[in-house]
């Protein structure tokens, strides 16, 4: 899996120290040690966790202590399904030994190693509770993990669950935590970000037919894919409830300390695309663990582009010059003057009327961003809307396609490509609700190639809003929402139109395999004074209290436990 954790070298702060300050901040907090196990007795409900293992020639002090972090689990409704399948006789006979040191340890030795996925099966094989709970041979547990995967379990039904994780060192140090977002489909495509600690309920578990074997080193990944496509409801715990041991040949050392993960993720995915009939093929990335899910074009509907501007011919040209080198074809490009005084703009729109893919509306009237595109739509037809700014210039020609495949799931309502300042580095790839008080973009001035934040910066992978800077929308979606909230002159009507898709239940997605260039905000300007500030403060108040609840649940997609002062992914302070 890429790191991508520390890719700022100017950061000035020691992400370590504020790590395990949070540590000691959370688990100081956290119910689950203060309590211990009389108040996990007075859960309504009380699951039978299902912890299962499949140990292989483990270092005897470090399975004592995954088997310690097991023992000292407050929650005490448990059975641990161990199986063994060392070829070392020492070993095996201390696996078993400690085995018998607890009667909810349900023990068996394998005559010979069938491979992860064939020994974790023999562990599922014995499984009686209700849920399973999976846990590799040298990794741990937090002595709270099962009592808040319960008391999480009494507050709302799931049948998948999975929470943050981080890494343990030689010296039984955490460090590089991993605060995932809630759940995230287009996310789980590009790689395996569920990971640990992951329960699965025995039902489900059962549906989907268990670990299946071929995929050995992506066994999970496989076994994730399809359980979260027929799971009925995905839970996400946002709190670090397993520690990944980093040793050498594991892959929390480095990906490719198994080679062989790179190709069976591949085949999960590979399988995933058939099984589910989705028309297309899978890539391997520059980035180890990163796929990109290339879904085929099975349609090519046309796309309307609708181009707002005022003078900056120079501007305006880039960007019309850029789309019309597109691979894709079947756009129509629809600039909207609004009151353009500069000679040189009003020849060059004269110009372009000449050219049958565009056409130059005149919008008339005082500046509202969300009145011009609206106006603009009214006036097209197309199926699918691309809002798009004058001072963009696209990058790549297969831009539309890129997007558009993404499109044919119908679950999907909003694409956005990467944007990137004139310079190279990252300008907008998602935005956080919340951020800063309202909204706004992280890992600005990040450079283009760097992964980001686990591979976020290079994944296809879902958002709560984008910039209409560059936004594919689909028609009937954007109908169905009512368009651009006309109170929204100047600001958030883009976050406010994405959060509108996303309540009817869209997801918005953004991809890597789009990229323009976007100066920002370079016909209107940065600075707010006068009259445009008045506008944008009564703006941010209508914006906060439409989406009051929205902000107070926090971004879906953006873990609590980081920052909203600082765009950067740093753990929060107090």
């Amino acid at each position: 899996m890429v790191r991508g954790y520390h890719f700022f070298k100017k950061r000035s702060f020691d992400e370590k120290k504020r790590y395990l300050s949070w540590i000691q901040r959370s688990e100081c907090s956290d119910s689950g040690l203060k309590l211990q196990s009389p108040e996990a007795k007075r859960l309504s409900i009380k699951p039978l966790f299902s912890i299962v293992t499949a140990t292989f020639n483990v270092s005897p002090e470090i399975f004592k202590k995954t088997f310690d972090s097991v023992t000292s689990q407050t929650y005490g409704n448990w059975e641990w399904c161990l199986v063994d399948g060392s070829d070392n006789a020492d070993i095996k006979k201390f696996v078993k030994g400690l085995s018998g040191c607890d009667k909810r340890i349900k023990f068996k030795s394998l005559e010979n190693n069938f491979g992860i996925a064939r020994n974790l099966n023999e562990a599922c094989d014995m499984v009686k509770g209700d849920y399973f709970v999976f846990l590799d041979h040298d990794d741990l547990l937090r002595p709270f993990s099962l009592f808040e995967v319960a008391t999480s379990l009494n507050k709302k039904a799931a049948d998948f669950i999975y929470s943050d994780e981080d890494k343990v060192a030689a010296d039984e140090e955490c460090f590089d935590p991993f605060f995932k977002p809630d759940w995230s489909p287009h996310l789980l495509t590009s790689f395996n970000y569920i990971n640990h600690l992951t329960v699965i309920s025995s039902d489900l578990f059962k549906k989907v037919g268990g670990l299946r074997a071929g995929f050995d080193g992506a066994q999970d990944y496989d076994l994730y894919l399809r359980s979260t496509r027929q799971a009925k409801n995905i839970l996400h715990i946002p709190k670090v409830l397993y520690s990944w041991r980093k040793t050498k040949g594991s892959t929390a050392a480095g990906f490719f300390e198994k080679s062989y993960a790179q190709a069976s993720g591949k085949k999960a995915l590979e399988s995933y695309l058939k099984e589910n009939k989705i028309h297309g093929s899978i890539e391997e990335t520059p980035y180890p663990g990163i796929y990109r899910l290339r879904r085929k074009l099975l349609k090519e509907p046309a796309v309307s582009i609708i181009i707002p501007t005022q003078d900056k011919k120079d501007y305006l040209e880039k960007c019309i010059d850029s789309i019309l080198r597109s691979s894709y074809r079947n756009f129509e490009i629809v600039i909207v003057n609004h009151q353009s005084k500069e000679t040189e703009t009003l020849n060059y729109l004269k110009l372009l009327s000449k050219n049958p893919k565009i056409r130059v509306l005149n919008f008339e009237g005082p500046f509202n961003y969300s009145a011009i595109n609206n106006f603009a739509v009214s006036e097209t037809k197309a199926s699918y809307l691309l809002f798009l700014n004058n001072d963009t210039q696209v990058l790549n020609s297969d831009w539309l396609e890129s997007m558009l495949e993404i499109m044919q799931d119908e679950k999907v309502g909003v694409v956005a490509p990467k944007l990137l300042f004139p310079n190279g580095t990252v300008q907008n790839f998602g935005v956080v609700v919340g951020l800063g008080g309202i909204a706004g973009s992280v890992l600005q001035g990040c450079p283009k190639e760097h992964p980001g934040y686990w591979g976020n910066l290079v994944s296809i992978r879902d958002v709560s809003a984008v910039s209409a800077a560059a936004m594919l929308v689909k028609r009937e979606t954007f109908e169905q929402v009512g368009g651009f909230d006309e109170n929204l002159k100047i600001a958030f009507n883009d976050i406010d139109l994405c959060l509108k898709v996303r309540e009817k239940g869209f997801y918005i997605v953004v991809t890597p395999y789009a990229e323009a260039y976007h100066c920002e905000s370079v016909t209107r300007g940065h600075e707010y004074s006068g009259e445009r500030l008045k506008i944008f403060k009564q703006e941010i108040s209508y914006f906060a209290k439409k989406w009051k609840k929205v902000l107070e649940a926090g971004d879906p997609f953006y873990n609590r436990n980081l920052s909203l002062v600082y765009p950067d992914y740093r753990i929060k302070d107090e």
